[in-house]
């Protein structure tokens, strides 16, 4: 029988394999998607509702696979089942013909993106508090390395002429058939290397007895109303929000920006996004390094105050900007590099502090709720980045401003971001200490000479 270690390394890379095909897809889809569209008489109004329609079904469906991982613990399943969606979807997307076929493409391809949240609810039942940043970064890093390897498969993919039956592959298309068959390939590695691992209070048990016994979940009765009001958990949904609103606003942008100011095309901007892949990745690395030194909630503090200042940069050059490389690629190469060094400590930061503010029994449905709160920003998103051609200083005034309110916010709930089982430690050494104190209390309290001792 497979020991519990093993498995477990097997599971983190399944895990891992599942976030870098995320990376390849997202890199491979994007830098090609506009063009795609605009020979399909999709406009910028039509690129932007696509880009949001991949967040709409995972916003419909992180809470239900989170509902299902929660009550079955049966992540795997989960997997398997909504790969075949990201299958479907990038299959629909290579077979194209108009610009809908691509919108339902991108909805169906959503669904399976949506089981992300079981996979990040594993990981924070099965990891310590203390290691569980670093377990993110893992995951998140494996995405990064995706986004990556899809600038590196762009190249050959620009040089594809040629048919399969009816289908005509070329640079448009390519990116459809290569997801499908990667999918393909992602089922078979989850349903021979992934593992439900169990919680992490069964795990010793499992490791002392080097048995592999079926687990119940643990039990419970959660005021699911009470867990999503508190304080310190409206923060971080706020946090996830506005973290994936600008990012994805800018997202969808920096094409268009990159193609007025800097002449960019595909093949630059693959570089461009491959630049900030090595960057993020950089961050994983060191975040992974620091987690267990730097508490969840400082990193936040300090993601968002540096988050602030690219937003200052582009509301200073962007409104007034004229069209040449030599008099904007300055500026805009060093927003770009501090606007991307904080991304990764900030979404970690993020997932791994709402993991500990949040019940162990129900981190699939939490997880599944912060994905779709997240998913509502990648919606709207895309939609607010219009109005950086119309009226840039307003739009990304807003988009300042709603960093601004994650600032303020988090500094003043400071001390309620942290973990709970921190606070609950400190509650319980004060009572300990309370009750220390009435023990020394004497039983008589005044002076001894009133009882006729002295």
């Amino acid at each position: 029988m497979m020991k519990l270690k093993t498995k477990k390394r097997l599971t983190n890379v399944a895990q891992a394999i599942f976030f870098l095909l995320g990376g390849i897809e997202y890199a491979v889809v994007l830098p090609t998607l506009n063009e795609y569209l605009g020979s399909l008489d999709g406009d910028a109004t039509f690129f932007g509702i696509v880009m949001a329609a991949f967040s709409f079904s995972g916003v419909l469906t992180s809470p239900l696979y989170g509902l299902f991982q929660d009550r079955f613990h049966r992540t795997k399943i989960l997997i398997l089942f909504a790969n075949l969606f990201e299958i479907a979807g990038n299959f629909l997307y290579f077979v194209g013909g108009t610009k809908y076929m691509l919108l339902g493409s991108r909805l169906v391809s959503g669904v399976g993106a949506g089981v992300g949240s079981s996979i990040f609810a594993q990981i924070s039942r099965t990891s310590t508090e203390k290691g569980r940043a670093s377990a993110l970064s893992t995951a998140s890093g494996a995405r990064q390395i995706g986004l990556l390897l899809g600038p590196a498969l762009n190249f050959p993919l620009n040089s594809l002429d040629f048919y399969i039956g009816p289908f005509h592959v070329n640079k448009f298309s390519g990116p459809g058939i290569l997801m499908c068959i990667l999918y393909v390939v992602l089922e078979f590695v989850v349903l021979f290397l992934f593992y439900d691992i169990p919680p992490l209070d069964k795990q010793d048990i499992i490791l002392a007895a080097e048995e592999n016994s079926a687990l119940s979940p643990p039990s419970g009765n959660v005021a699911i109303v009470d867990v999503f009001l508190k304080e310190e958990v409206l923060v971080l949904l706020t946090a996830q929000f506005v973290f994936m609103f600008n990012q994805t606003c800018l997202e969808t942008a920096v094409t268009v920006m990159t193609k007025n100011l800097l002449d960019f095309g595909g093949i630059e901007n693959s570089i461009l996004f491959a630049v900030a892949g090595f960057e993020l990745l950089a961050s994983f690395i060191i975040i992974k390094c620091i987690s267990k030194f730097i508490s969840d909630r400082t990193m936040l503090f300090a993601s968002v105050t540096l988050e602030l200042v690219p937003y200052i940069m582009l509301m200073i050059f962007y409104p007034h900007a004229t069209p040449g490389r030599s008099q904007n690629l300055w500026w805009f190469s060093i927003l770009f590099i501090i606007q991307v060094s904080g991304l990764g400590f900030l979404l970690i930061s993020i997932v791994s502090l709402f993991s500990k503010v949040t019940p162990p029994e129900m981190q699939g449905f939490a997880q599944g709720v912060r994905r779709a709160v997240g998913g509502i920003g990648t919606i709207m998103g895309p939609l607010w980045a219009g109005g950086m051609q119309n009226i840039p200083f307003e739009t990304l005034a807003i988009m300042m401003a709603l960093f601004l309110l994650v600032w303020m916010m988090s500094l003043m709930s400071w001390k309620l971001l942290r973990p709970h089982s921190e606070v609950a430690a400190e509650t319980s050494q004060a009572s300990c200490k309370e009750d220390s104190k009435e023990e020394t209390k004497p039983l008589l309290n005044g002076d001894v000479k009133d009882y006729g001792v002295a």
